[in-house]
């Protein structure tokens, strides 16, 4: 972890929530217990940040498949319907109405 380790030099306080995956890697602020995982997938990652005298918020990770790859324009479009979706679904199971969403869309 030497991001991790060059983040504290410069006299911060950060937490890892650790590897998630092969693809995140999640640096922040503020104490483990105020994330929870909510949702895992292979190309994303659905978390739950409840804060202190805030309302809560769903923080989607997102590595969205690439061209590069051989992904078609419909095969990109579907998937994208599929992560919409799924964040959708875990905002309906957590009762949680504000989400954000982050990452390489490609």
């Amino acid at each position: 972890y030497k991001t991790l380790d060059s983040l504290n030099r410069v006299d911060a306080f950060h937490f890892t929530t650790g590897r998630i995956g092969d693809r995140f890697h999640i640096f922040t602020r503020f104490p483990k217990s105020f994330i929870s995982t909510r949702c895992e997938a292979e190309r994303y990652l659905i978390l739950e940040v409840a804060l202190p005298a805030r309302e809560p918020f769903l923080l989607m990770l997102l590595h969205g498949p690439s061209k590069k790859a051989g992904w078609t324009p419909t095969a990109l479009a579907i998937e994208m319907q599929h992560y919409a979706s799924a964040l959708r679904s875990a905002q309906s199971d957590h009762n949680v109405t504000h989400a954000v969403v982050v990452g390489d869309f490609n």
